[in-house]
């Protein structure tokens, strides 16, 4: 115990860093002077100045609006209507899904299988 907590560090103090003990170490940064919260800001209030502005970019954009539903023609667009949803009937419901393409497979599982696999006659194994 004393060679593993007293001599193995000593030798490797002196290998690498030429002295009985560790060099101190710097300070890191300093974050003492920082805070964590900031000042409340009081919200900024709207100007007269800045409703104006306001006004005028709402009947801008209102303006912009009917003159787009007008057709150059003088006629209103027409937004296309998508077709209404047709619910399904039961008889839709209740009706058996098709039949898979190909030959139907028969799977079995024995006692060593985790999972079911796909029984095969020998001709189809050599296949």
């Amino acid at each position: 115990m004393v060679v593993i907590g007293l001599i193995w560090p000593t030798i490797v103090n002196l290998l690498v860093f030429g002295s009985f003990f560790r060099p101190r170490e710097e300070r890191g940064v300093d974050l003492s002077g920082i805070r964590t919260t900031q000042e409340a800001r009081p919200a900024p209030v709207p100007t007269e100045q800045d409703m104006g502005e306001l006004a005028r970019i709402e009947e801008e954009l209102q303006g912009r609006l009917t003159a787009e539903d007008v057709a150059p023609t003088g006629e209103a667009t027409a937004s296309p209507v998508p077709a209404p949803i047709r619910p399904l009937s039961q008889s839709e419901l209740d009706a058996p899904l098709p039949e898979a393409a190909g030959p139907k497979k028969c799977f079995g599982k024995d006692e060593d299988d985790y999972y079911p696999t796909e029984v095969r006659s020998r001709a189809e194994e050599h296949e």
